[in-house]
């Protein structure tokens, strides 16, 4: 986990902030480049969900959100 932090933080996405109430405890904070690299991600990942869907008619999607359900379901059961 702290490669992974650093590595955040020397990309310039993340900063870290120490707790006002306990000085041991340090957390992560992204910054704006950082928001605005997570809200571009979103958006790419967003359209390429749309775009994956579009394949299928109303038949298959109502197929596939069964199945997923069902895993959802059988997944919190684990």
């Amino acid at each position: 986990m702290t490669h992974i932090a650093n590595r955040l933080i020397k990309d310039g996405y993340a900063e870290r902030k120490a707790d006002e109430k306990d000085r041991r405890v340090i957390y992560l904070q992204m910054t704006e480049t950082g928001e605005q690299v997570l809200a571009e991600a979103r958006e790419k990942g967003e359209q390429l969900r749309l775009d994956l869907f579009q394949a299928l008619d109303e038949t298959e999607i109502r197929k596939f959100l069964s199945i997923y359900k069902k895993l959802l379901e059988q997944s919190e059961s684990l």
